[in-house]
């Protein structure tokens, strides 16, 4: 298996939250072994500049808004909202603040932005791809 530098931090970050959530110290479990075999072995590979993250793409972020208050976030940015788009469906508009941070910037990057003037936000990207069919599915809503 082929995985970036990121895409590796990621598979130990989500290792770390499941023995968190499962209260198992790390190594209690087959397929923690597994990840962790995956992260050893897996040949390191960098990204493309054409890996940008686009109107479109579902992408996959790490934010930092400090005082230890980190996670992971995937969504899909689009071009504006409308009201025919649910809020759990992590649908994230250019003209956001994140949005504006991302959008046009390639795997790796790291970025920062304010929320209302007062608040910072830092992160990374992690991934950007084109949505799967079922994905897709899930946000698009016919009547």
């Amino acid at each position: 298996m082929r995985l970036t530098e990121i895409q590796k931090e990621l598979l130990k970050e989500e290792e770390k939250e499941l023995c968190r959530k499962l209260g198992m110290g790390m190594g209690d479990n087959n397929s923690l072994e597994e990840i962790r075999q995956l992260i050893k072995t897996s040949e390191k590979i960098v990204p493309t500049e054409s890996e940008k993250v686009e109107s479109g793409k579902e992408f996959t972020v790490s934010l930092d808004y400090g005082d230890d208050d980190k996670e992971i976030l995937t969504g899909i940015l689009v071009e504006e909202r409308t009201t025919l788009i649910s809020n759990n469906n992590n649908l994230i508009s250019v003209q956001s603040p994140l949005g504006q941070a991302i959008l046009g910037q390639p795997i790796g990057k790291e970025f920062n932005y304010n929320v209302q003037k007062t608040f910072h936000v830092s992160g990374r990207i992690l991934d950007a791809n084109i949505p799967t069919i079922e994905r897709a599915k899930e946000i698009v809503k016919t009547k």
